[in-house]
C-alpha cells in the first residue's frame, strides 16, 4: 500500500486465514497496529487500532501527525488479542507500506 508523506487518513486491513477467508474477530479483545521503517529497530508506530467490522475481520488504524513524516518503506502488522492469546496478521506474509515523499514540507 502507498500513502503520501504527512497524510493522516485511516488505513483498513482484512484479517484472513491461510485459505484467504476472513477471520471472525467477534471474540477478540484489543487490536494493535505496528509499523517499523525497514532497517530500523524501533517501531515508528505502536498504537491501539480499532475493529471496523469484527464479523468479516476488518480492522482500522487512524494515522496521526508524526506517523508518516519520514518517507520510505515500512513493515506493518496487526496484533489481535483473543483473551490473552495474541495472533499477528498478516499470518504468512509481510504488509509493506510505502510512504511516498511529499512535493513540499508542511508549514
Amino acid at each position: 500500500m502507498r500513502i503520501r508523506q504527512y497524510d493522516t487518513y485511516p488505513i483498513e486491513y482484512r484479517c484472513v486465514d491461510e485459505e484467504n477467508r476472513p477471520v471472525d474477530l467477534s471474540s477478540a479483545g484489543t487490536v494493535g497496529f505496528y509499523m517499523i521503517k525497514d532497517g530500523d529497530l524501533t517501531p515508528t508506530v505502536a498504537a491501539s487500532a480499532s475493529m471496523k467490522s469484527a464479523a468479516v475481520g476488518l480492522v482500522e488504524y487512524q494515522f496521526v501527525e508524526g506517523d508518516t513524516d519520514v518517507a520510505g518503506m515500512y513493515r506493518a502488522e496487526w496484533k489481535i488479542d483473543f483473551s490473552g492469546s495474541v495472533v499477528t496478521y498478516p499470518r504468512n506474509d509481510i504488509l509493506w507500506i510505502y510512504i511516498v515523499g511529499a512535493t513540499h514540507a508542511l508549514e
